[in-house]
């Protein structure tokens, strides 16, 4: 708790159409809302950006640093107002490289959580995203990755470089194994075995490997459940219409350990073509936490847990890994999943963290003071 922290929104929220998000957000120009949730932790809801990524990436290099401007006034605003000095910068997008040197930071660290030039919506943005990735990594003390792919794409460039990978809120997501946690109604009603998946369903998750397991199993259940992101396709019109396939919506961050209690088998059905080729998904270690057995794609990053994930080539593996989940699936690989998520808790990765950044600081202190 010795941290004051502000944390600001993206500045786009998805809830809104772009126009009418930002007409709600133009009053942040003048007074930013600055909202404090607990001791030493504020929001601020950030000002409506110019809009780049409906853009070329030589558009994008001319308003990107218009939005970095506005940004860095109103966070001005903020630490005056909240007296915050000298601050450490916590950056997790590449096009904020420009507010480096703007706000007397003591140390900038860029958290890598995706390879945001590898979306597919950003394709056309690609160039400008690395660009931006380039000059962040440069200008960064220190760097902090989600996957060692990202570390090592970005060790060149800077030597501070380190993989962190994601984890989980473990108290939060055990829960699942309390046998007096009640089942949601809509989940209850779906027949058994019930395969799950929990999270965004967006254009990272492979509908075509969903179809091609609901339909050689008509007798398992597919249950999808989060903000559905799909669109329209053939295949997501196929899933659809599935008396097997269930799309339950998306659920408050209370009642997921509910739901995956209610699986039988979780799901990582990921799209190898996307940025997730070089990504640490959280979710495994909340499936884990949650005792459920893991089918997932074979991701690289997650073949250290081999023997608590079933891992799949193919729609034929994916198949045979969900039946073999099932029927291999007891207390003990219960606890075994357990124990492997208890070491990948949120709490831990705090302090690799905090030790990383103390050090960080100790030496750049060091160096100012050898100057």
């Amino acid at each position: 708790m010795h941290n004051v922290v502000l944390f600001v929104e993206p500045q786009r929220n998805s809830e809104y159409g772009i126009v009418q998000d930002r007409a709600r957000r133009l009053r942040q120009l003048v007074a930013p809302h600055i909202q404090q949730v607990r001791e030493n932790l504020w929001i601020i809801e950030p000002p409506p950006s110019l809009p780049f990524g409906i853009f070329s990436s030589n558009l994008a290099r001319c308003i990107t640093p218009i939005n970095n401007r506005i940004l860095a006034k109103v966070l001005h605003h903020a630490m005056r107002l909240l007296e915050v000095r000298a601050p450490i910068l916590w950056l997790y997008y590449p096009w904020h490289a420009g507010l480096v040197g703007r706000l007397d930071e003591k140390l900038v660290c860029y958290h890598v959580y995706d390879e945001l030039g590898d979306y597919p919506f950003h394709r056309h943005l690609k160039g400008f995203i690395e660009g931006c990735d380039r000059e962040l990594c440069r200008k960064a003390d220190l760097i902090l990755a989600s996957s060692s792919a990202q570390a090592e794409r970005r060790k060149s460039l800077n030597a501070q470089t380190y993989f962190v990978p994601n984890a989980v809120d473990f108290a939060h997501f055990q829960k699942a194994l309390d046998p007096d946690l009640p089942l949601p109604d809509d989940v209850q009603r779906v027949p058994r075995p019930r395969i799950g998946y929990v999270g965004l369903l967006g254009f990272q998750v492979n509908t075509g490997l969903l179809l091609d397991v609901a339909n050689a199993r008509p007798d398992w259940h597919l249950v999808l459940v989060g903000p559905d992101r799909l669109g329209e396709s053939k295949h997501i019109r196929e899933l659809r219409k599935l008396e097997n396939v269930h799309f339950l919506g998306q659920k408050r961050l209370e009642e997921l350990p509910a739901y995956l209690k209610a699986c039988d088998v979780a799901l990582l059905p990921y799209d190898l073509t996307t940025h997730v080729s070089t990504s640490y998904p959280l979710k495994l270690h909340e499936y884990l936490a949650a005792g459920k057995p893991v089918v997932s794609v074979r991701l690289r990053e997650l073949l250290i847990f081999q023997e608590v994930v079933y891992f799949a080539d193919s729609a034929a593996d994916f198949v045979q890994g969900i039946a073999r989940a099932l029927e291999e699936d007891s207390p003990e690989r219960v606890q075994q999943r357990v124990a492997v998520a208890q070491e990948n808790t949120w709490d831990r990765r705090v302090e690799q963290i905090s030790a990383l950044v103390d050090q960080c600081l100790r030496d750049k202190q060091a160096r100012d003071r050898a100057t």
